[in-house]
């Protein structure tokens, strides 16, 4: 069959990703047997990783790489279908800080970037890998952890995040210690 625009993607010799797009024609020999393909491969490398950027960027927050409101909602949307498979509970959590626009008064804009990039960080190690930490807006984020088989979900969760929300920060010469309020709502609910 002839190949049309067909993408794939290889590892060269020095371990790196290369995509290649081919366009062919089947030869055959003068029996009717197949020889092999007549085209034209060309390298998309660069095409690829542009894709994969903007697909990134569509997803996360441009200042702390975690994800949007957007990918949020998928997420949302993959646990209560998890909850709803498994019959373990969810929970959704909003992590709002406290004092964040002293903050950013004080100390302008770029110290509150640098604190919400900290907290973001801090949340992201708090959990498990598979859990999701998403910045909402502004000075909120969103967490949403489910229960497996081996583990449940207990108040020592919020107690974590809280705990490394409330580590001191440094911003220039000063230390800032801020906290967080954090509410928690379960699916299914009873």
């Amino acid at each position: 069959e002839p190949v049309t625009n067909f993408e794939y993607r290889m590892v060269d010799e020095l371990g790196a990703v290369r995509w290649f797009c081919i366009n062919g024609q089947p030869v055959f020999g003068e029996h009717g047997e197949f020889k092999g393909y007549r085209g034209t491969g060309t390298d998309i490398t660069s095409r690829k990783l542009a894709e994969q950027r903007i697909h990134h960027v569509a997803q996360h927050d441009v200042l702390t790489g975690l994800p949007n409101r957007s990918l949020l909602q998928d997420r949302l949307s993959q646990a209560i279908a998890y909850a709803d498979r498994s019959k373990y509970p969810v929970w959704v959590m909003l992590v709002d800080l406290d004092r964040f626009k002293f903050v950013n008064d004080s100390m302008g804009h770029k110290a509150g970037d640098v604190l919400l990039m900290t907290v973001a960080a801090r949340l992201r190690s708090a959990l498990r890998e598979h859990d999701t930490v998403a910045r909402l807006s502004g000075d909120e984020f969103v967490v949403i952890v489910s229960a497996t088989e081996e583990q449940a979900l207990t108040p020592m969760i919020v107690e974590r995040l809280m705990e490394s929300v409330a580590q001191p920060v440094m911003l220039g010469t000063k230390e800032f210690t801020v906290s967080c309020s954090i509410g928690v709502s379960v699916y299914p609910s009873g």
